[in-house]
């Protein structure tokens, strides 16, 4: 059997506590490991516009954000411009152009991923 290496990153979606998402998260992916989860304390959409440029961002017509930290899923979801059908679709082509350097500056919650995920696991 192979094992497969992977990193769940998951909304914390109001639960009281980081540890009580992760048990709901395991309770939905029984062979999940923990260790390989980290949750967001807020909203994963932030971090799709956090990592835009400005020059990006104006190729979509959406403002530019000092910082999306307060940024939720229904305010990403009005961003979305009409000729995504989707927010996936949309979501895959932000991806194409997404700067972790700029995301760190503009998103305290990817800055502090990045620093105990990506950094500390390299």
């Amino acid at each position: 059997m192979m094992k497969a290496v992977y990193l769940l990153v998951s909304d914390n979606d109001h639960s009281p506590c980081i540890f009580e998402r992760k048990e709901k998260l395991l309770k939905r992916f029984r062979k999940l490991d923990l260790n390989q989860t980290q949750v967001v304390v807020e909203e994963i959409e932030s971090w799709y516009l956090a990592g835009l440029k400005n020059s990006n961002l104006k190729k979509y017509q959406i403002k530019s954000f000092r910082n999306t930290d307060n940024l939720t899923k229904e305010q990403f979801q009005k961003l979305r411009p009409k000729r995504f059908r989707t927010n996936l679709e949309f979501m895959l082509e932000l991806l194409n152009q997404f700067s972790i350097e700029t995301a760190i500056k503009k998103n305290r919650s990817f800055d502090y991923f990045v620093e105990k995920y990506l950094r500390t696991n390299n």
